[in-house]
């Protein structure tokens, strides 16, 4: 057996141990790692995984970087992890407060927000609705397509204590935020074409407006539709007609017309065409 040690024809090694710069905005694959080993499973929801030492319960996150602004960092994968339950020594040492599963089903929210469309301060009952994912739980979130907000964890050490910093996913950006629509209506990926076509929604940015999804059923929950196209205004034939001046009877003159003395001519002023109305006429 023979090997081809040109290595000119070798792969190159992925960039998966370079970190995204903190701050980078990104379009986001959502999807959660179920424990190898099935007794860490918890049994209502084998997505969840349980430390059995301590008692804490969290989802094994993997984001997919499907695109940036600039095209780069496509396919790069974040390894996070979301908490559902502190262990029993941190909520005794909280006074019974979980803080960490606060924070955690806070993200948890805004992820569903950001792949739904939801507005965060949208508390309308069809906003609500999107929000539930108790049918179905977890699962929910697996495949979910967002836009997120890549940091830099500095405080993060490996086994042995030294300094081993990580990307975490710092925030799912919704709606409401300038980043949102610029990301799902068409980001470059690493080719540099604008993304979309099929992939990102096509609700998210449409004639530069962003749309409010329509509902539907989501397995047992209520889901985005793509609205139907919206129709462009069209002016009425009678508005869209440029004016056109009715032409004056043309007046003999007056053999014994003598001008005023001031040198101003009386009488009101021609009537002028009226000026296009919004700009639309030309």
């Amino acid at each position: 057996m023979s090997w081809d040690l040109n290595l000119n024809n070798a792969e190159a090694p992925s960039n998966d141990y370079e970190l995204v710069p903190h701050g980078t905005f990104a379009k986001i694959k959502v999807n959660i790692r179920l424990a190898e080993d099935a007794g860490k499973r918890h049994p209502n929801d084998p997505h969840v995984t349980v430390n059995p030492a301590t008692g804490s319960c969290y989802l094994d996150m993997v984001y997919t970087i499907t695109g940036t602004i600039d095209g780069k960092w496509v396919n790069k994968k974040i390894f996070d992890k979301i908490g559902i339950k502190s262990s029993n020594e941190k909520i005794q040492q909280n006074r019974g407060e979980d803080k960490w599963a606060k924070m955690g089903f806070g993200m948890i929210r805004s992820i569903v927000e950001s792949a739904r469309g939801i507005n965060p301060k949208d508390t309308t009952p069809e906003a609500n609705m999107k929000r539930d994912i108790s049918q179905g739980g977890f699962a929910n979130l697996q495949d979910l397509e967002i836009v997120g907000r890549i940091t830099v964890d500095t405080k993060n050490v490996d086994a042995q204590g030294n300094p081993n910093p990580q990307n975490r996913l710092g925030s799912a950006i919704t709606i409401d935020r300038k980043e949102y629509s610029a990301l799902m209506s068409g980001a470059p990926t690493g080719g540099g074409a604008a993304m979309g076509g099929g992939s990102a929604p096509a609700w998210a940015n449409q004639g530069g407006q962003q749309a409010q999804p329509q509902q539907q059923n989501f397995g047992g929950q209520q889901q985005f539709q793509q609205p139907a196209q919206q129709q462009q205004f069209q002016p009425q034939e009678q508005q869209a007609q440029q004016y056109q001046p009715q032409p004056q009877q043309q007046q003999q003159p007056d053999q014994n017309f003598q001008p005023p003395q001031t040198g101003a001519w009386g009488g009101a002023p021609a009537q002028q065409p009226a000026q296009n109305a919004g700009g639309w006429m030309n």
